[in-house]
């Protein structure tokens, strides 16, 4: 037995390769893989080498690939297998690959699997899956769908995966593995299950292999039938298993897996407005893992709108919501968007959109008037909804929460209300910028037509980003009151164009942070009887 260790053009920068040769000088242990020998002793992702001390990067890659040998050898870490065993089987020869929406559950079931045209057959629990896979449309056509059935296998369960380079289990012995490994309940249901009907040709089983490390494996073997028996419940042996592997999308390993939250998954969220800011918010949304989203905004894409907004050229003169919804459905699975491109004011009086049904609203529209408007509806209605909007010329952003501490006061109205009046103002205190009506912020390239307010697309981003943050926190309880964020950026365009700084620029970041509940107004015509019913 030697090993053999091969330093990269790039070492020390890399890990060094170590094989053992012959791979199965130990015979069949985990982490060595089979043919070459190569030895996974070590994860590189996340690990900082020393590039200055190559000669004990060398001896600390010996010193954990001769304790894992040992460790193999000694048979203390075959539970490793258990963990790795998706790998293992994926690289049998002749594999079948499967997509599979198919969420391991801990009882034995019917499953499908779907063949669609010129396409890998899906393993799914139901047509139903499948749908929601495909964002709530219909399942492709034509189709042809196949029963099979799934086996959960019993916590702890070890189970050594065949080596890729020799004989695959058979029969008798997939049968004895997997029936073996069930328990008692579901060993019955699985005899009353198939044991119903007759079979002819080849039959899909689907199991679920508990990891050491939490979660479960997904496999399946492709089973002969013989005198009519599902061949889990026949004594023949004739025939060959064949492995099949599934390429996994079901939704709680795909979204945890980007770094996604499942809680958020039945949430139902409402954004209004589609622009450079809601744009990007309603990406975000989705892939925290929101998949119930409304999207309200009756404008086009322009083309002068490029290169802030998150859509590019392909969606030219299409409406922006609709055009959202086309992206996300096309680039993410199950997430339900619905789009409406008339004005928020139009879908609700007709009854298109019920405001009581959402979770949360997000108000992206950078129209005050109207959003001071939506702020009183949405406070009758006890909704709990975030205004955000971008500072011109980027000098900051902003994202306020209301209804999300009912009776604790605070909302968007309070910005434009004077602590020292009863009656609401024009100038919204939390800006950045000071307003001066002889002088606007909106800039003209061509036109009245073309007025917009200069922000670039690092802007919008930054200020989704915190809008987006302040959602989920809210929609996960992280966040128990409602807080005005902030975040501030550099000011040298907005001052050599002349405008004057707020005084509450002049905060610091912490500042801002520590005065986020601080901007509500007793005398605020919305929310002040909250204030005084708790105050």
């Amino acid at each position: 037995m030697k090993l053999r260790i091969c330093l990269l053009d790039s070492f020390p920068g890399c890990l060094p390769h170590i094989y053992l040769m012959p791979w199965n000088a130990l015979g069949f242990i985990p982490h060595v893989r089979e043919g070459d020998g190569y030895i996974c002793f070590l994860d590189p992702e996340g690990v900082i080498l020393d590039r200055a001390r190559p000669a004990q990067v060398v001896t600390e890659s010996l010193r954990r690939t001769i304790h894992l040998l040992e460790a193999g050898f000694g048979k203390t870490n075959q539970a490793d297998f258990v963990d790795e065993f998706e790998a293992h089987w994926s690289r049998m020869p002749g594999a079948t690959w499967l997509w599979s929406i198919l969420e391991p559950e801990t009882f034995v079931r019917s499953v499908a699997v779907v063949e669609t045209d010129n396409a890998m057959p899906f393993v799914a629990a139901n047509e139903s899956a499948l749908s929601a896979y495909w964002n709530g449309n219909t399942v492709p056509s034509p189709r042809k769908i196949r029963g099979a059935v799934y086996l959960p296998l019993e916590p702890g369960t070890l189970l050594i995966p065949p080596r890729s380079n020799g004989p695959m289990w058979s029969v008798a012995e997939a049968r004895e593995k997997l029936l073996g490994a069930l328990s008692e309940e579901n060993r019955r249901l699985a005899t009353s299950l198939i044991g119903s009907r007759k079979y002819t040709g080849a039959q899909d089983v689907i199991v679920g292999l508990p990891r050491p490390s939490g979660g479960f494996n997904l496999f399946g073997v492709r089973l002969p039938a013989a005198d009519g028996l599902h061949p889990l419940l026949s004594s023949s042996s004739a025939g060959a298993v064949s492995p099949l592997a599934l390429l996994r999308l079901e939704r709680p390993f795909l979204v945890p897996r980007g770094g996604a939250d499942n809680g958020l998954a039945s949430k139902r969220v409402l954004l209004i407005g589609c622009g450079a800011v809601g744009g990007h918010v309603a990406l975000e949304l989705a892939r925290a893992g929101v998949l119930e989203l409304t999207l309200v905004d009756s404008d086009v894409l322009h083309p002068e709108n490029t290169f802030r907004h998150v859509l590019g050229r392909r969606y030219w003169f299409i409406r922006k919501a609709e055009a959202l919804k086309q992206e996300i459905q096309a680039n993410l699975p199950y997430v339900r968007v619905r789009a409406f491109t008339d004005s928020i004011e139009s879908v609700t009086s007709s009854g298109l959109i019920d405001i009581a049904a959402y979770d949360i609203v997000i108000c992206a529209l950078g129209a005050p008037t109207l959003e001071l408007l939506l702020n009183e509806q949405l406070h009758l209605a006890s909704r709990r909804v975030i205004f955000t909007w971008v500072d011109p010329f980027g000098i900051g952003g902003h994202a306020l929460l209301a209804g999300n501490a009912p009776g604790g006061g605070g909302c968007f109205s309070c910005l434009y209300t004077d602590p020292g009046a009863a009656d609401a103002g024009i100038v919204n205190r939390a800006s950045f910028a000071v307003a001066d009506p002889a002088k606007p912020f909106g800039r003209v390239l061509t036109g009245c037509g073309n007025l917009h307010t200069p922000y670039g697309s690092l802007d919008a981003v930054r200020t989704a980003s915190l809008a987006t943050r302040l959602a989920i926190d809210a929609l996960t309880g992280k966040e128990p009151g409602n807080p005005l964020r902030s975040w501030k950026g550099d000011p040298a365009a907005y001052l050599d164009a002349g405008f004057e700084l707020s005084k509450r620029f002049a905060a610091s970041d912490d500042q801002l942070d520590r005065l986020r509940y601080e901007y509500r107004v007793s005398a605020c015509p919305v929310c002040s009887v909250d204030q005084g019913r708790n105050g």
